[in-house]
């Protein structure tokens, strides 16, 4: 996904990525336990990192806290 040019940094392709690996991470859990779950959810992590970087900032500037950009 990263080879094809794109105007927007890729998030169009991001929120893709995330629309169908929510569900998918809620079904894996729900099948296979908490445990699997969650590594579902870290390799997700991985996959998807700039967002979840953005998500925390985004977390820490509504609770106070000082993140850095």
């Amino acid at each position: 996904m990263q080879l094809v040019p794109s105007n927007d940094h890729h998030w169009r392709r991001a929120y893709v990525l995330m629309a169908v690996g929510v569900p998918l991470l809620v079904w894996v859990t729900w099948r296979d336990g908490p445990l699997i779950g969650f590594i579902g959810l870290a390799v997700g992590a991985a996959v998807l990192r700039w967002p979840v970087y953005y998500l925390y900032l985004w977390l820490m500037r509504q609770m106070g806290g000082h993140a850095r950009d």
